[in-house]
């Protein structure tokens, strides 16, 4: 039954994650000391690492919505990069030959000549907007998609200059260089386009014959071109003059991101659509043939990015974690200090840490697995009763419950997508109050 509440108020937030959000609330959990007694505890916590860079010291850089950090040890340990406001949303990110860090935000460009340890944000006027692609040739010519305009520099940024190209278009996505002095870039409506002079001039080489939309480019160092798509795999072996698809051994045809590796092995990883799930393929023959990876330890829903480093090491960003690979691909590791995902920590009765599924008993220096009993792991909200007891809610409307501090779990209830909770407390007395959003909107029930 369905009670209507007039004592309880339910705080609501929203964690942001790049390309999509996730709702949270704040839990119910022991008196928080004030501010001033705060550290960071977990080390590293990451979340999202959308956009991945290796430069030829492989160093490692890692961005997520508006957080960057770096690695010197192949993802071992992770440094925290600050840079600009907290507003800032980190867009796109690219490296030169010189290790140089350009990053593309929602409030211009920002450069780091010393592998991030310090910023400037790139001065001219014409780079204060909104970066939507950013690009670095092997000249170190630079071409940036700034708001609806495409900006150039050739001198590492310090001063830029306005380009009107021959094209009417809202926005630039990617911006791809070949060794061979082409420019490939995509924008809105999925259109493709080449250029040969440094990005005064396009031509339009969208492959208008396949009834689909680019989504990632790629080229390797010989000169193939690559268009993923949300209907399979395109090549081109003429700068995009003439078009093949190229999707044997595919099992889902919406495409996410491109990586290739120092031998040219190719990379793909793809979102569910209804064209197949999510999964993560290699092809050793430039696209002939492809072979799903994703069985071996590594989301492919959430894959966003590839990077390789000098001993052709994989690593993937991910809305979760960087995953790393030394064996082409075959099986992955998750790096990031096994932290958990989410970010609904509780703490139980012993004291130990509750994150989502994961718990940790040395004050968050490692955090291990907690989800027996559990099939659906899609937590949003957590609490923690005066019992003891945690109670957790999911995405799909269902509670879960831990009698023994997150050990094992049962589902105290059936639940639908249609009926997700958003937020979970409790009363005075004990009950139950939650928050549901179904057909109706946002809801407040008590048990």
């Amino acid at each position: 039954m369905k009670t209507i509440l007039k004592n309880f108020t339910i705080t609501m937030s929203v964690v942001i994650l790049g390309f999509g959000c996730k709702d949270a609330t704040e839990p119910s959990a022991p008196t928080v000391p004030p501010a001033a007694q705060w550290q960071q505890v977990i080390g590293t916590y990451m979340g999202e690492a959308l956009l991945l860079a290796i430069d030829s010291a492989n160093s490692m850089y890692a961005a997520g919505s508006n957080t960057m950090f770096r690695s010197l040890d192949r993802g071992s340990s992770w440094t925290h990069l600050s840079f600009g406001s907290g507003t800032i949303a980190i867009n796109t990110l690219a490296l030169n030959q010189q290790g140089d860090v350009f990053v593309g935000t929602n409030q211009g460009i920002y450069r780091s000549t010393d592998r991030g340890i310090g910023w400037m944000r790139v001065s001219d006027r014409l780079t204060s907007g909104f970066v939507s692609a950013l690009g670095i040739g092997p000249s170190g010519t630079i071409l940036a998609g700034v708001d609806t305009f495409l900006i150039r520099s050739t001198n590492n940024g310090v001063t830029w200059t306005r380009l009107a190209p021959n094209i009417h278009i809202s926005y630039f996505e990617e911006i791809v260089f070949s060794n061979a002095g082409n420019i490939f870039a995509i924008t809105d409506g999925g259109k493709v386009y080449r250029s040969v002079d440094n990005g005064s001039t396009w031509l339009n080489i969208t492959p208008l014959y396949i009834n689909t939309g680019p989504t990632s480019l790629l080229v390797n160092s010989n000169g193939i071109l690559f268009a993923g798509t949300t209907n399979g795999m395109l090549r081109s072996s003429d700068a995009g003059i003439n078009w093949e698809q190229i999707n044997v051994g595919l099992t889902s045809y919406y495409m996410r991101c491109l990586g290739v590796n120092r031998n040219g092995d190719l990379f793909i990883a793809t979102r569910s659509s209804t064209g197949g799930r999510a999964a993560v393929f290699r092809s050793t023959n430039i696209g002939d043939t492809w072979m799903r990876l994703d069985s071996t330890g590594i989301p492919g829903e959430s894959v966003y990015g590839f990077a390789f480093d000098s001993d052709g090491h994989v690593y993937a960003g991910s809305l979760d974690a960087v995953y790393r690979s030394t064996n082409d691909g075959l099986s992955w590791v998750r790096i990031n200090d096994r932290l958990p995902w989410g970010g609904h920590v509780v703490i139980d009765s012993t004291g130990s840490l509750i994150c989502d599924l994961y718990r940790s008993t040395d004050d968050g220096a490692n955090w291990y697995a907690s989800n027996s009993g559990v099939s659906d792991e899609s937590i949003v909200c957590m609490s923690v009763k005066s019992n003891g007891y945690i109670f957790a809610g999911t995405y799909f409307g269902n509670i879960l419950r831990s009698t023994n501090n997150g050990l094992s779990w049962s589902q105290v209830n059936t639940g639908s997508a249609s009926n997700q909770i958003r937020a979970l407390a409790f009363g005075p007395q004990g009950e139950i109050v939650l928050a549901r959003l179904d057909r109706n909107g946002w809801t407040p029930y008590v048990s």
